[in-house]
């Protein structure tokens, strides 16, 4: 349950609004102790109580990485580092903004453009991230139950498969960041790059240009070699080619290998037992017909002996199955990760909705009026209750609802599934035939 706060984040950030959420939580927490006995557990309701508390303190962090409140933006770290002109970003100095966006994106005409793409990246690098751990969690219980044999043919294929593919494109993302293209692009990464000489005589290196990642990330899963321009590392082009191949080379083992280790151990089995029990029978046939009672049968023996007998095609389809999840799931479950994204492009919007045309104003106009601080005090009394009970209702209250479900499922479906395999009690259905073959058993 702890990574169900961080799912949520990307998707409410502001931190006015769930400053407020902070304050009722308390306010909330207070009163129920006044009114509940001391003594008795507080039980799941403490725990989506505590839930909601940190889910509202990784919203007022994301409202800080965004720099934004009440969808305005904050320069509490200094001004912006583009200089005076925030419609050219060529003016901007050498070092980043000290944390978060920086507050000149907000008065740019790109300004969606951007925060989509940051926002795209974060929630694609949070996905990986919880699925990763989803299947570390997979290979600690396999260790702790000691199932090596799920060790080595699936928990370390799994791994490798996502580390090598999705895992490899968030160090693209945090790659591209690193790297300063403009004001003055860096020199070409790659080996082809184009050295051109100009009228002095002097050599113009290519310069390095910022890729699209899924572009990179289709070329490589094509083993295509990506332009000199748009490589961000020297070598690129080879390593990419040898975590792709060695990607495809696990899914035979994830496929494969449970399934012919099994028949190879029932097949020794078989082989024993048949072994054992052709010996008793020349035995009898010598001492004809005074035979002595057997020696107990090995263990491996007993089990072939009282159990069915191995069915390959039933192994090797539940495998085969699991296999195609597993590798499509990677690529879904990712995708589905852009909810995040989604909803936090939404809920940003609808924040600046309520701003711009209820409580600022100069962009409404009803009825010979002007809502907000447009309007004059007392229709900014007025206004300021309608934005508050849109702020409480829609943006508190429906956004948070959104969030936490979303994340929920988040967390159910392609967090939990990758390491849950539900191997409990199986489900027996209350029947009548049931309750009396009971009752006559007591």
């Amino acid at each position: 349950s702890w990574l169900l706060p961080l799912s949520d984040e990307p998707m409410s950030h502001n931190i006015r609004y769930f400053s407020y959420l902070v304050l009722f939580f308390f306010f909330f927490f207070q009163a129920e102790d006044g009114i509940r006995d001391a003594q008795e557990s507080r039980g799941l309701g403490d725990v989506y109580k505590r839930q909601i508390l940190v889910m509202s303190l990784c919203a007022i962090y994301m409202g800080f990485i965004y720099n934004e409140a009440l969808s305005l933006s904050l320069d509490l770290f200094g001004g912006s580092r583009f200089g005076s002109d925030f419609k050219d970003p060529n003016f901007g100095h050498s070092t980043p903004y000290p944390m978060g966006v920086d507050p000149a994106w907000r008065h740019s005409a790109n300004n969606i453009q951007f925060t989509n793409s940051l926002k795209m990246k974060m929630s694609v690098i949070l996905g990986v991230s919880q699925m990763t751990v989803g299947i570390l969690l997979k290979l600690i219980n396999n260790v702790f139950f000691k199932k090596w044999l799920e060790v080595i043919v699936e928990s370390i294929p799994e791994i490798i498969f996502m580390t090598f593919t999705f895992g490899y494109m968030c160090v693209l993302i945090f790659r591209k960041w690193s790297i300063q293209y403009l004001p003055f692009p860096p020199d070409c990464f790659g080996s082809g790059c184009v050295v051109s000489v100009d009228e002095t005589g002097s050599l113009i290196t290519q310069k390095a240009a910022p890729p699209m990642i899924i572009t990179t990330m289709i070329k490589m899963f094509n083993l295509e070699n990506v332009p000199p321009e748009d490589v961000m590392y020297a070598g690129q082009n080879s390593f990419q080619r040898f975590l792709v191949i060695a990607a495809v080379l696990v899914l035979p083992i994830l496929l494969l290998g449970k399934p012919l280790y099994l028949k190879r151990k029932a097949d020794q089995a078989q082989a024993q037992y048949s072994s054992v029990m052709s010996k008793e029978d020349n035995a009898a046939v010598e001492m004809d017909g005074y035979g002595v009672m057997p020696d107990p049968l090995p263990e491996e023996v007993g089990e072939v002996q009282e159990h069915d007998k191995f069915e390959f095609g039933e192994v090797f389809t539940h495998q085969a199955i699991h296999t195609i999840e597993f590798a499509l799931g990677c690529v879904s479950n990712t995708a589905s990760y852009l909810r995040l994204w989604a909803l936090s492009l939404a809920h940003s919007q609808l924040s600046e909705v309520f701003y711009e045309y209820i409580l600022s104003g100069y962009n409404l106009y009803l009825f010979g009026y002007y809502p907000g601080i447009a309007g004059g005090t007392a229709v900014l009394v007025c206004s300021y209750f309608a934005f508050f009970m849109a702020t409480v209702g829609i943006l508190m209250g429906m956004e948070s609802l959104s969030a936490f479900l979303h994340a929920l499922r988040l967390q159910w479906v392609e967090f939990q599934s990758k390491f849950y395999d539900a191997q409990g009690v199986a489900f027996a259905p209350l029947t009548l035939e049931g309750l009396d073959a009971g009752f006559r058993e007591d």
